[in-house]
């Protein structure tokens, strides 16, 4: 299994943790964990950029970041397709 793959499944698992039973809202709210995901990976990538103006160490932490965002965002669209066609 390829590390996208992993970090895909982690966001699905994480974005339902505690949902014990199917739901109406369930697929709202893991929009809603994804999408907070989403921003926190571009906050944290922000943040790595302004840190590698003074430590060039930390601009493969703010490419890290990026590509966490578009995974992410990869997944939300893939999931809009399938629910609106």
């Amino acid at each position: 299994m390829s590390s996208r793959e992993d970090f895909l499944g982690w966001i699905a698992s994480a974005s339902s943790i505690g949902a014990r039973r199917p739901r109406e809202t369930d697929r709202s709210s893991r929009r809603t964990g994804r999408g907070w995901m989403a921003m926190y990976g571009l906050n944290m990538m922000r943040i790595a950029i302004e840190l590698a103006v003074n430590d060039p160490a930390y601009e493969d932490v703010a490419s890290k970041f990026w590509e966490h965002f578009v995974y992410i965002a990869n997944a939300l669209n893939r999931q809009r397709w399938r629910e609106f066609g």
